[in-house]
């Protein structure tokens, strides 16, 4: 590696990173399996974190790290990868993060160039190299799931461990009724003779919550029976997790003026309800009863999120981890780690309060990405295609024609590498809940 002092190159339009662009790391670039290589160059007040080691060998389709320039200094930043386009934009402060694509497999240059404001000179250049190579990941099998017979219409929200996946199937006369799919066949869950029904979560142990009832729902718990126990007749449940816990949504209320939460137990039949900090709209609950979600108001995406456990405790560290990524935050999951993944000013972010790392290509919507606890992340990327996080791959180009296959969203990535997705298929005109199964 080196770095020096020279005239900048000729500067271009700076752009973000392409689709098939890389992993964008706050801390330190590493490899996707984890083994976390590190470096960094310093020079003239500049310093770069996360540089890889000279000929260092990446699973993943090109290169990112850190810029900082000082609390109080701004400019330019421009990487260059063999020669091609520039990749930044402006630069101020710790934390910028930059990132190029390296469009084939093998050894590539990266070149970067800081020009402060108001000076068409470079005060600081940086080269060094590095490798990517092919990642290592399965094909998938694709299956389109149907509604019940006779009904027009499927949609899936959630899928286990075991690959039970549960949703609602809609009538011709809009009639929706709660049902489960096992290897792909549907079956409805019991639903009392009412309009509506829609079975939203699953836990490991196929316990299954929902909504039941024609207007202001019930939230319901299918047990592994099948039997009806009703939870709530208010408040939409966010999450059953595999302790048999079901969290609900809670506001104020005249009769309990304060801001919290409901969890009912299966198990022993009780609810209870806790005060949260302010209002919080919950996203999600994990198997150690922690919770995340954003505390500005009632129903609003904005602001930091905050994670705390069953009981009010917030945990500390979480705010201050997704602070630099901006003050608009969409919290998507949470895992059994503590981790959170959300959106955050266009940026997808997944850490913890310890740290966070960007992840690229992953520029989907707000609801277009999950993670699982193996601290894998699938989300739809702007070419309707699939992509795996820490795997470098694009899921789509993997699939039994998958080339047929485009995706708007995802709704589950279980630990076993299952994605349930919403897609459609050029080739047949179908289109809904798709499961995704790797193929060893």
């Amino acid at each position: 590696m080196r770095f020096e002092m020279s005239k900048a190159r000729p500067r271009t339009v700076l752009v973000r990173c392409s689709l098939v662009a890389c992993i964008l790391a706050l801390t330190a670039c590493g490899s996707d399996d984890g083994s976390g290589i590190t470096g960094t160059i310093s020079g003239n007040g500049i310093t770069l974190s996360g540089v890889p080691p000279k000929d260092s060998a990446l699973q993943q389709l090109g290169i990112v790290f850190t810029v900082s320039t000082g609390s109080t200094s701004f400019g330019s930043c421009g990487l260059q990868i063999d020669g091609g386009a520039d990749h930044g934009g402006s630069c101020f402060g710790d934390g910028f993060i930059m990132g190029g694509p390296a469009l084939t497999l093998g050894k590539h240059t990266a070149h970067f160039t800081y020009v402060p404001y108001g000076s068409d000179k470079a005060t600081f250049q940086a080269s060094f190299s590095f490798t990517t190579v092919a990642p290592k990941i399965d094909r998938y099998s694709a299956v389109l799931l149907p509604p019940l017979p006779g009904d027009s219409l499927a949609g899936a929200y959630d899928m286990n461990e075991s690959g039970v996946v549960v949703g609602q199937s809609t009538a011709s006369d809009g009639t929706t009724r709660a049902v489960k799919w096992m290897a792909g066949v549907p079956s409805a869950l019991p639903h009392q003779a009412v309009e509506y029904g829609a079975a939203l979560q699953i836990n490991a142990a196929g316990t299954i919550a929902g909504l039941l009832g024609p207007s202001d729902s019930a939230t319901v718990v299918w047990t592994t029976g099948d039997s009806i126990v009703t939870v709530t007749d208010t408040d939409p449940p966010v999450r059953i997790n595999d302790a048999g816990q079901v969290l609900t949504q809670v506001w104020s209320r005249a009769t309990e003026p304060h801001y919290g939460y409901l969890i009912y137990d299966v198990a022993s039949g009780t609810a209870t309800q806790v005060a949260a900090p302010s209002a919080p709209t919950l996203v999600d609950f994990n198997n150690k009863a922690q919770m995340v979600g954003v505390v500005s108001g009632p129903y609003s995406g904005y602001g930091l999120p905050q994670v705390w456990q069953s009981g009010g405790v917030t945990l500390p560290g979480v705010q201050a981890a997704y602070a630099p990524h901006g003050t608009t935050s969409i919290p998507l999951d949470l895992t059994d780690s503590s981790k959170v993944l959300m959106s955050a000013n266009g940026w997808t972010v997944f850490g913890d309060g310890t740290s966070s790392t960007v992840l690229q290509p992953f520029f989907g919507g707000a609801g277009a990405q999950r993670a699982n606890n193996n601290d894998v992340v699938v989300a739809v990327g702007p070419d309707a295609a699939l992509y795996l996080w820490r795997r470098s791959a694009n899921v789509t180009e993997r699939i039994d024609a998958g080339a047929e296959w485009t995706f708007s969203s995802v709704q589950k990535l279980n630990d076993n590498g299952a994605i349930l997705a919403h897609g459609a298929n050029s080739s047949t005109g179908q289109s809904g809940s798709v499961v995704l199964t790797p193929i060893s």
